[in-house]
């Protein structure tokens, strides 16, 4: 059997480089779009109108659904919901489509999927990045006994009827295989860009660590700050530059003038480029989740650009992770409610330049892995043979 002609992707936050956040869809769908293969993405943006457009081959619709990290709960329920809909009603109008590769979050795409399967009669692939319901459970934000009985029965409804999965990590896989046994189950990680980013260190000095990406509830950014005020009173010659954006960061800001922290400094949140730029300077990259153990089985996107820029990983919490990049020796993971942890691991390589430098090493060489070119070969070959998949 051939691949399919014909893909609809529907990812709500589809970005390419240029706008920042996570362009692994851009970077999948043009793959598939290289082998052939007509894709027809449904995405959202925050302008006031409906677009069309085509980017790099691939046909994206973009809906008018002003989205943020900055909204409340309640608005962003909304927003999954009216995307949910104008979905529905586009896919409905799209001909003659084989397959639909689905991503979550959030969960109610999953909504779309079965309204592919049972009304359109089109087979559905889903990815999965992170876990819903089960996260917002374990962090609070949905208590509801009710509801949540509900979700955990759409979760699983949503997973059976998939003619296969995508995990972005082994955790993740794990876990679905664990509700769905049966089910055929792919594991595609997020995308390393070994090709955009340079391994080349700008050393001004200091030793820097960078953290890029969201300032939001799930990243608890308090921890960085008590590694950087540990830091600062053990004299360490180490600064901290944050590029994030997300409904936390007027807070974090706020708690660093509090605690005084002139070892810290906050730049504009950028696409690739910029991402890039301030790499450069960095010798390590820190990526930060509050202690709820679903969230450390994600696969985070500043991970692996770390690894493709050849940086130390330090990360503060437990899981797949912390076991690949121990395996791999490009990095450390501590207890962030022990800071004196952080210090203790991080001497270790300020000491000894000839260790940091086989840590970036091994980092660069352990971004090989997961290239661009991998992932899109996993992806095309679940697309040829998924039609033997039940």
């Amino acid at each position: 059997m051939g691949s399919p002609s014909k893909v609809v992707y529907v990812h709500q936050y589809f970005k390419t480089p240029s706008e920042g956040g996570g362009i692994r869809s851009y970077h999948l769908a043009k793959s598939l779009v290289q082998k052939g293969i007509e894709v027809v993405m449904i995405t959202s943006h925050n302008a006031p109108s409906y677009l069309q457009k085509k980017v790099e081959g691939i046909h994206v619709h973009y809906l008018p659904i002003p989205y943020s990290n900055h909204l409340s709960f309640t608005k962003r329920i909304l927003a999954f919901v009216r995307f949910m809909f104008k979905s529905i009603y586009l896919l409905h109008k799209v001909k003659q489509v084989d397959v639909c590769y689905v991503m979550t979050t959030p969960l109610s795409t999953g909504v779309i999927a079965l309204y592919a399967k049972f009304v359109k009669r089109i087979p559905y692939i889903f990815e999965i990045g992170d876990l819903w319901p089960s996260v917002p459970v374990q962090m609070g934000v949905i208590r509801n006994k009710l509801l949540t009985s509900f979700l955990f029965f759409f979760e699983k409804l949503v997973y059976r009827q998939a003619r296969a999965i995508v995990a972005l990590s082994p955790a993740i896989a794990d876990y679905i295989q664990a509700l769905v046994p049966q089910k055929e189950i792919r594991c595609i990680p997020n995308i390393a860009s070994t090709a955009f980013f340079d391994t080349h260190i700008a050393d001004d000095g200091c030793f820097r660590i960078g953290y890029f990406g969201t300032a939001g509830m799930a990243n608890k950014l308090v921890f960085l700050l008590a590694a950087a005020k540990q830091a600062k009173e053990k004299s360490l010659n180490v600064h901290f530059d944050i590029m994030a954006e997300g409904a936390e960061l007027t807070f974090i800001k706020e708690e660093k003038e509090k605690m005084n922290l002139t070892n810290l400094s906050f730049f504009s949140y950028g696409g690739k480029e910029k991402v890039k730029e301030r790499l450069l300077l960095c010798q390590a990259i820190y990526i930060s989740f509050a202690d709820i153990p679903l969230l450390a089985t994600g696969s985070p996107n500043k991970l692996f650009d770390g690894l493709s820029a050849g940086k130390l990983i330090i990360i503060n919490f437990e899981g797949w992770i912390k076991k690949l990049i121990e395996e791999n020796e490009c990095g450390f993971s501590y207890n962030p409610h022990h800071t004196d942890e952080f210090v203790q691991e991080l001497i270790i390589f300020l000491r000894d330049r000839d260790k940091l430098m086989t840590y970036q090493e091994n980092a660069r060489a352990l971004a090989m892995h997961y290239s661009e070119e991998n992932a899109a070969n996993k992806l095309y070959e679940l697309m040829v043979n998924f039609q033997k998949m039940k």
